[in-house]
């Protein structure tokens, strides 16, 4: 259910990203046909970098957090909710990243059903009246993308 005080949504996308080193298995040299035992290192340090952008206010937000669990996007979550304009719910488009998501929306107690939510805001969708829009920005444009038998002879077609 919606929060009676917000007056609209805003949509924020978001993505995760681990920057660091992992070990590797060392190089040696070695008489042809054997396989030496090769010392892998095991050593992996890593930091995780999480982060939201609002392209309709050219908004972004983003954390550096040292690993990667529900507590820690639960983290994310709570900070990226203060970038947030004022009256406004963010709909916050992820990944299918296997992060533990699930306990974080279960943890939030999400009532809303996204489905339902898009299939409301497509629902008066019209392609007649998207096509219509279209050629309106394509004329308003300068753009001819009628076929070749339509254009003016002796001139270049324009290159995109």
């Amino acid at each position: 259910m919606a929060h009676p005080e917000a007056e609209r949504i805003e949509v924020w996308l978001q993505d995760e990203a681990r920057i660091g080193q992992s070990g590797r298995n060392c190089r040696k040299w070695f008489q042809r046909g054997t396989r030496p035992t090769g010392v892998k290192d095991q050593r992996h340090t890593a930091v995780y970098l999480f982060g939201a952008v609002c392209p309709e206010r050219d908004a972004a937000f983003g954390l550096v957090l040292p690993i990667v669990s529900t507590n820690a996007m639960q983290t994310f979550l709570d900070q990226l909710s203060d970038q947030v304009a004022p009256k406004t719910h963010a709909l916050v488009l992820m990944d299918r990243a296997a992060i533990g998501l699930g306990s974080v929306f279960m943890h939030l107690k999400a009532e809303i059903n996204w489905h339902q939510m898009f299939r409301d805001l497509i629902d008066d969708f019209d392609v007649d009246a998207l096509a219509a829009r279209q050629v309106a920005a394509l004329e308003a444009a300068q753009l001819n993308l009628s076929d070749d038998a339509d254009a003016p002879k002796g001139r270049e077609p324009r290159s995109a």
